[in-house]
């Protein structure tokens, strides 16, 4: 089942009697710019979901830091 040009003039005339001439392309504008916003947040979000790098690594605690220095001597052994 297809629409036919029939029923698009139809929907038209239908349209044009509710909002009237002159409303038609304020409407058709606000409906290309909730297109456009919609188009952009959506990308948005594909930015959102790829994992960042952070820009420093994170900080050790101390603690890490003294386990590491003791592994680091047991490894090396005797002088």
């Amino acid at each position: 089942m297809s629409i036919g040009v029939w029923q698009l003039l139809i929907v038209l005339a239908i349209v044009v009697l509710i909002f009237g001439v002159g409303k038609l392309p304020k409407a058709a504008s606000d409906v290309a710019q909730g297109i456009k916003a919609f188009k952009r947040n959506m990308k948005d979000d594909d930015e959102v979901d790829q994992p960042v790098a952070p820009a420093h690594p994170p900080a050790k605690a101390p603690e890490l830091i003294a386990a590491e220095k003791v592994a680091a001597e047991r490894d090396r052994g005797p002088v």
